[in-house]
């Protein structure tokens, strides 16, 4: 689940120009639904995204 973690992000994900008020692009941030046993993981939270 760490590796799983550590890949939904893109290389170029975070933004290195910050004037627009915005730190990473979306669209390279990919979901992680992972129903296990012990552990239930949903990412990212789309919920609790600040725009």
């Amino acid at each position: 689940m760490v590796k799983a973690l550590w890949d939904s992000w893109e290389d170029d994900a975070f933004r290195q120009d910050r004037s627009d008020g915005r730190y990473m692009t979306p669209s390279k941030v990919h979901p992680i639904n992972h129903d296990g046993h012990e552990v239930r993981l949903r990412w990212p939270d789309r919920r609790r995204v600040i725009r």
